[in-house]
């Protein structure tokens, strides 16, 4: 008697649940035990709290927090219109602000400093396939650049692997395989000009590296400029 009565009070509350919501038992068998998103999470946690230290957590809760977004106008186009429509929605334009303080003094007495110091027997270790196009990428654009020209390497990570690695390593490699030299540029008039707009990560040895920030969050966003010498 008392088993048919918990039998009948287990169909009551089976029918009180919606179809969707009851427990399935063999579509649970498949469900992941952690989901994607907090295996990512454990993995940058795990990663980045060595290379940024304090400075993770404060990076890590802008990363899950709105991002703000930048407008590039084709200044070789008719952009007066596109310019109205932005400043129709407050858009600010923080490059001609900063350009407006920029000292050509300054930028010419870097241009002529020693380059930043790299190690030049750091090996780049080839931990996935994206690393390696990058590599590849990067060496293929300097190869194309007559000497004396600039190429641009910029990516949207945070890992020391894929920005500072990935320079040095092709810096090596083009000084081993091919006799090129090339230089890092030194970008700290860029770091100055824009420093009331990012938030640049002081111990990038090569390159500037620009952290998330709950005041200014852009980015991540790393970039390095190289001249070719030979």
């Amino acid at each position: 008697m008392l088993k048919g009565v918990r039998e009948l009070m287990r169909l009551v509350d089976l029918a009180l649940v919606p179809r969707r919501h009851r427990h399935k038992k063999k579509w649970a068998a498949t469900e992941p035990k952690f989901p994607a998103s907090q295996l990512a999470l454990q993995n940058f946690d795990m990663t980045y709290s060595v290379q940024f230290g304090d400075l993770w957590p404060s990076i890590r809760v802008s990363l899950l927090s709105e991002q703000k977004y930048g407008a590039l106008v084709n200044n070789f186009a008719a952009s007066d219109h596109e310019s109205a429509k932005l400043e129709q929605v407050n858009a600010k334009d923080f490059v001609n602000e900063a350009i407006s303080h920029w000292d050509p003094e300054a930028e010419s007495d870097h241009s002529v400093a020693p380059s930043t110091a790299y190690s030049p027997n750091l090996r780049c270790p080839a931990s996935g396939f994206s690393l390696l196009l990058s590599l590849s990428v990067f060496r293929a654009g300097l190869l194309a650049t007559k000497p004396g020209g600039h190429v641009v390497y910029s990516t949207c990570s945070l890992s020391h692997l894929q920005n500072e690695y990935v320079v040095q390593g092709t810096t090596e490699l083009l000084a081993n395989q091919y006799s090129i030299k090339v230089r890092v540029e030194d970008l700290s008039h860029f770091r100055k000009l824009f420093m009331d707009t990012f938030c640049f990560f002081q111990s990038c040895q090569v390159g500037k590296l620009v952290l998330p920030n709950l005041i200014a969050n852009f980015g991540p966003m790393y970039f390095c400029k190289m001249r070719r010498l030979t």
